[in-house]
């Protein structure tokens, strides 16, 4: 679909696993004042989002929604949930990225939007996980893979096969993990999201590998990580890495495929 000439103003400057997630609702804009009005807050809120300012974030988020749900916009309601949900996340507030999902989730199944179902399910399956019920998150995440292969959302598949391997991790299952993280890389280099992929290969590089594969996970996590244009996750990631090379190897540790 050709690009709407707001959408693709809109889009500037947006780094690419931001972009891709805006892009849903911004490359289907129509022309209307109304619908412009809520493409505009949602693109204010994704780069406050991509600088870290959540809060601020938050704020254009509502907008967009209570803006979409006047209009009757039910998918671009659904999307300023998302938004919203993803910057509480980043806030560490599980619950209210957890409610924002669940009323997103309720709006896209009424619009029979498996791929919009998808990307909710992915990030209801975080909002799980950061709240610390992993049992309740794997079969979200599991859906939102299984939709994503099926919409051939590389993006989601990403997303969610990050937070498969966090879940395996905290389970100490070492080498089930890394398989999520490796294929959590691949899928975000296909979809040409660098911070997804940088953020999995820094996550590798935290699993309890044994000395030459955690050396081999920092040094293909470096470059990633340096690759990115500045931004929170840059920034965040830069900090793991030198963290992480501050701390010796552990000789005694071998991955659960070693064993």
């Amino acid at each position: 679909m050709a690009a709407h000439p707001l959408a693709s103003r809109l889009l500037a400057g947006l780094a690419g696993g931001t972009r891709i997630w805006l892009a849903g609702l911004l490359l289907s804009v129509a022309a209307s004042g109304a619908h412009a009005t809520v493409a505009e807050a949602m693109a204010a809120g994704a780069r406050a989002h991509q600088d870290g300012g959540f809060e601020e974030a938050l704020v254009f988020w509502d907008r967009a929604q209570l803006q979409a749900q006047g209009s009757g916009d039910a998918p671009a309601q659904a999307r300023a949930l998302l938004g919203a949900a993803r910057s509480y996340l980043a806030l560490g507030r599980a619950p209210l990225a957890t409610q924002r999902l669940e009323q997103a989730r309720a709006l896209a199944a009424a619009q029979a939007d498996p791929a919009l179902i998808g990307s909710i399910s992915a990030a209801l399956g975080s909002a799980l996980l950061l709240a610390g019920e992993p049992a309740k998150a794997r079969p979200v995440l599991e859906q939102a893979i299984t939709l994503a292969r099926a919409d051939r959302d590389q993006d989601v598949i990403a997303q969610s096969a990050n937070d498969l391997a966090r879940l395996e991790a905290e389970a100490g299952n070492t080498g089930r993990a890394a398989e999520w993280y490796r294929h959590s890389m691949v899928n975000a280099r296909l979809s040409g999201n660098p911070a997804l992929e940088a953020t999995a290969a820094v996550n590798l590089a935290r699993l309890p590998l044994a000395p030459d594969a955690r050396a081999q996970a920092l040094a293909q996590a470096g470059p990633l990580v340096r690759a990115l244009p500045h931004s929170h996750i840059r920034a965040m990631t830069l900090v793991s890495i030198a963290r992480l090379r501050s701390e010796p190897a552990d000789p005694a540790i071998a991955t659960d495929a070693d064993r």
